[in-house]
């Protein structure tokens, strides 16, 4: 997928028929959207794991163009901060997954170590960082996959305000009815 094309994606997915426009008018639209949306707090951006091992050329797991998706996304944290919209990352976080890694994986229960807690592989692609840390809190973090394979975001959890909260129930309790989701 083309970053332009990626925009478009998140575009339609709010929503916005970005047909005939350039990046710049579609970002600004988006955003405009989300501010009128956002009000009754039912949209969330999503952003499932854009860590090291699977979007840099070098990572365990790379997905082929991974890193190409990294900027658009960016720019769509920006305009849905920028409206209220809530923000979502999804992080693959092994720790000791048993099974899920294998010195000879099958690629469909077993893989090759990747996404090891606390390592380079693990981290956020280093644009996507950037724009956690330019976009500061409020951002909501699942971490997955720690004891055993897990590969939706809905498996991870996230210390929410001192509460332990699975991602269903962060979207219900913030009235989320429509989830946008970009990543690998």
């Amino acid at each position: 997928v083309q970053a332009d094309d990626l925009i478009r994606r998140i575009a339609y997915g709010f929503g916005l028929d970005p047909t005939g426009l350039d990046k710049a008018t579609i970002l600004h639209r988006l955003e405009r959207r989300l501010e009128n949306r956002s009000q009754r707090g039912e949209r969330a951006l999503l952003i499932v794991d854009v860590q090291n091992d699977f979007a840099d050329p070098a990572g365990a797991l790379y997905v082929a163009g991974g890193e190409s998706i990294v900027e658009p996304i960016h720019d769509a944290m920006v305009a849905a901060r920028r409206a209220g919209a809530m923000i979502v990352l999804t992080q693959d976080w092994h720790i000791d997954p048993g099974s899920h890694w294998s010195p000879e994986p099958d690629f469909v229960d077993s893989w090759p170590i990747h996404c090891r807690a606390e390592t380079e592989g693990a981290a956020l692609h280093p644009a996507l960082a950037a724009a956690v840390d330019q976009l500061g809190d409020g951002l909501h973090s699942f971490r997955k996959g720690q004891f055993e394979a897990a590969y939706s975001g809905f498996e991870g959890r996230s210390n929410v305000s001192g509460f332990e909260l699975g991602l269903a129930d962060l979207l219900t309790t913030n009235d989320v009815s429509r989830v946008v989701v970009a990543g690998l």
